[in-house]
């Protein structure tokens, strides 16, 4: 496979790299839009949805998402957000809109401010096979270096549209 491998986040949890473009849920032409690029995206089948820590956006766009005109998507804890999503697999990139949940740094475990990927509207439409690097290294890829959590292989996934996209 020649694409990237899946990073390591407290030597445990596995990452993937990505480009997160976040407007509001009915954000306009003029209103504000966050961008980020990262490669500590936490891959995480435990957790209900996708959840970005406050703390990453920038004032302006947390000024914004706290407007009236967001009322609709808050609740007493968080705020939902559109994205725009690439993301970096092991064998190919992937385009998809989903929706994040903005948070306090304090309801996120070990109060990890970061990007984590869940279940809801992202890794629920995702088919895809992971291969810890043990496995790599034991079926002759001893390019795999320390640190690395292994691959995480796309297979398909379900579009906005429902149709199945396969890779």
């Amino acid at each position: 496979m020649d694409g990237l491998h899946a990073g390591l986040s407290e030597r445990t949890l596995d990452t993937v790299s990505g480009r997160m473009a976040f407007p509001g849920i009915d954000a306009g032409p003029r209103d504000p839009e966050f961008v980020l690029e990262s490669n500590d995206l936490l891959w995480d089948t435990a957790a209900h949805a996708s959840i970005i820590v406050g703390d990453l956006l920038p004032a302006e766009f947390r000024s914004y998402l706290g407007s009236p005109a967001n009322d609709p998507y808050r609740s007493e804890s968080s705020i939902r957000v559109q994205v725009s999503a690439y993301i970096s697999f092991s064998n190919c990139p992937l385009e998809i809109d989903t929706i994040f949940v903005v948070v306090p740094r304090s309801v996120v475990p070990n109060n990890h401010v970061g990007i984590i990927l869940g279940q809801k509207l992202l890794l629920d439409r995702l088919s895809y096979r992971s291969i810890p690097r043990c496995l790599l290294v034991a079926r002759g890829r001893g390019d795999v270096p320390e640190g690395i959590w292994g691959d995480i292989i796309l297979e398909e996934y379900l579009d906005t549209d429902g149709v199945i996209q396969k890779f």
